[in-house]
């Protein structure tokens, strides 16, 4: 027995006289036993009902013409992308193409760094898209590169066809990057079905820094000089591969050997009528056919070998330097290729009169060929009323241009003739800015700056002109 229960225990003198009697000790309640932790159960996995590819630019169910994809989960189906949803357009005009000079430049200056090729080849097509909203399926003439060794240019100098290395271009090896770049270009537009018209050379010494700095030792001041001849011809081969290659073999590219190659005497005009002449035959000819060879007499009309001045009557203009009696290049030069001109831009331009009594377009439409190009690249001739300025270029505003189309394509159709019209967005995409002390030349092609400067309106109001003749 416990010590504590004698002393006060409940029968103990202490209890029973004094009161001073031990408590047994008050038994708490047990706790329940606590039930067991529920063992922690994973999240649900999220219902995988569709997977596929999305566009990683709207994060939508992707369309075949959004460029850049990731394959994604989701709960439902996702809306089809609407960033890349072709509206429905009326069909093409087929008269009326763009012709964007830098416009493959542009392209190829933002996407030559590849941390940046995503975003550019988005902002190509997001133009070409907006262009096919205006009803244009042709774009023109592009220069294929440029390069002159000037500072202005310094962004694209070195971006050519052959490599720079060393401090000078080898024109024995390609610069992979560079056509890499154009198949990209070309397989853009080629998905939202936009042709594409490239410009092999630019005269004026705009692409002739190559051929006097490299490492052949080379050094010509004409790009029609027979030493640089094999490399232009394997130029142009190359370019017609690139084609072949993504279009297949039955594909005839539109294409244009180069611009403006200006003549001073009779010996010059002959050198660039049988330049195109070779370089159609020996090169071009393997690959497209003569109705799809745009040759610009643009101040020389050398290279149309027989001549829409002359009418019926091939008599060589620089008969005292022609080797070959007057006559020279055959027929179906004059009739089957394309023929182009520049400084179109208003009414006023094609009522000009040359020294020869007559308007350009008087001569075309009484001559024998079936179709003529007519551009606004230098601008306006006459500066009338002009809407916009650069440099030396003036542009008319869209109601000119209005006018002007309803009369020229009146006329085409009175005669028989086809007009093509090169719709020329120079003020609208060329910027000087400066640059580490230097202004350079950029051009922007974005849908935001052609919006802005209203070029739109432009194609609108050329359409409008074509419609009233033909639609």
């Amino acid at each position: 027995m416990n010590i504590l229960d004698v002393i006060f225990g409940s029968n103990s003198w202490l209890c029973k006289k004094l009161g001073l009697c031990r408590k047994p000790p008050i038994l708490s309640e047990p706790e329940p036993p606590k039930p067991p932790e529920p063992p922690l159960e994973p999240p649900e996995p999220p219902s995988t009902n569709w997977k596929g590819l999305v566009c990683k630019w709207s994060k939508q169910r992707a369309r075949f013409r959004c460029l850049h994809r990731e394959e994604r989960e989701f709960s439902s189906k996702p809306p089809l992308c609407t960033i890349h949803k072709i509206e429905p357009v009326e069909p093409p005009i087929p008269d009326i193409w763009f012709h964007g000079l830098s416009h493959w430049e542009w392209f190829r200056y933002k996407a030559w760094e590849k941390k940046n090729q995503e975003q550019a080849e988005e902002s190509l097509l997001q133009t070409g898209l907006w262009l096919k909203k205006h009803r244009i399926r042709t774009i023109a003439s592009p220069f294929f590169f440029l390069s002159d060794g000037k500072e202005e240019h310094e962004h694209v100098n070195k971006k050519t066809p052959w490599v720079f290395e060393n401090g000078a271009f080898n024109l024995e090896k390609y610069n992979d990057r560079f056509w890499e770049l154009f198949i990209r270009y070309l397989e853009i537009h080629r998905l939202i079905n936009i042709n594409v018209s490239i410009c092999g050379l630019m005269a004026g010494g705009y692409n002739i820094w190559p051929f006097q700095n490299n490492h052949q030792g080379i050094i010509v001041s004409n790009l029609m000089d027979r030493k640089i001849r094999p490399i232009i011809q394997n130029l142009f081969e190359n370019i017609m591969l690139t084609y072949q290659k993504l279009y297949g073999k039955k594909f005839k590219p539109l294409v244009k050997i180069i611009n403006e190659a200006r003549h001073r005497d009779g010996r010059q005009f002959h050198e660039i009528a049988y330049f195109h002449q070779e370089i159609w035959e020996k090169t071009l000819s393997k690959y497209t056919d003569l109705k799809n060879l745009i040759i610009d007499v643009h101040a020389s009309e050398g290279g149309q070998l027989e001549l829409v001045y002359h009418g019926k009557n091939f008599v060589c203009p620089k008969l005292a330097e022609c080797d070959k009696g007057g006559k020279h290049g055959k027929i179906e030069y004059a009739r089957h290729r394309i023929g182009e001109t520049h400084g179109y831009s208003n009414l006023n331009d094609f009522l000009m009169k040359t020294e020869k009594g007559k308007t350009f377009l008087q001569a075309f439409l009484g001559s024998g060929n079936p179709y003529w190009f007519f551009t606004e690249d230098a601008g306006s001739k006459t500066k009338t009323g002009q809407a916009g300025y650069w440099k030396s270029f003036n542009f008319s505003t869209a109601k000119q241009q209005y006018e002007m189309s309803k009369y020229i394509w009146r006329e085409a159709r009175r005669m028989g003739k086809r007009i093509i019209f090169g719709s020329f967005p120079a003020m609208e995409t060329l910027k000087i800015i400066k640059k580490g002390g230097k202004e350079l030349i950029l051009p922007d092609y974005s849908v935001e700056n052609l919006e802005k400067e209203g070029y739109g309106d432009k194609l609108i109001a050329l359409a409008r002109g074509w419609l009233e003749n033909y639609g």
